[in-house]
């Protein structure tokens, strides 16, 4: 798998389909909290203000996955690699989603169970650039409105982030 790219798999009411598409957008958390864990390590607790990546899939056209604010569980924290040390930290963020595609109208999907979770390889700075993050887990989406089916997968992967 690519970085920047997802694997997105379809099945049922959209058709049997899969395909890798690139995806771009923008992420912007904010500190909320510094400390030192129990063990010496340094953590941050995060707010997540923004999500939105959106690429085109060869059949359903521009897909956009936002951040869902009605759902709990969005968050993200940065956590020392050593202790007493400030960097490297790993970043981790959770978040719940909806996705919608161009060539489906008035059809939302939400990630169904856990919300998503992006892990980064080591950051040497906050705020991070030139990093890999990985969707740890294959993501199930289902329709919103009608919550149970499985519509569409985003697979797990690599996404490459850059302030350019």
């Amino acid at each position: 798998m690519r970085p920047n790219f997802f694997q997105i798999d379809t099945t049922g009411a959209l058709g049997d389909t899969s395909a890798e598409i690139e995806v771009l957008g923008q992420v912007y958390q904010e500190i909320v909290q510094e400390s030192v864990d129990s063990n010496g390590f340094q953590f941050a607790q995060l707010r997540v203000v923004l999500f939105c990546v959106e690429g085109d899939h060869p059949v359903y056209g521009r897909m956009q996955i936002l951040l869902d604010t009605s759902r709990p569980g969005t968050y993200g924290y940065l956590l020392a690699t050593q202790p007493g040390e400030q960097y490297p930290v790993i970043h981790t963020t959770y978040l719940n989603v909806v996705a919608v595609a161009e060539k489906f109208p008035g059809l939302v999907l939400q990630n169904r169970g856990d919300p998503l979770m992006f892990v980064s390889d080591p950051l040497t700075a906050w705020p991070p650039d030139n990093n890999v993050y990985r969707l740890k887990l294959d993501v199930d989406f289902e329709p919103r409105a009608n919550p149970g089916a499985t519509i569409l997968t985003a697979r797990k992967a690599p996404v490459y982030l850059s302030k350019g």
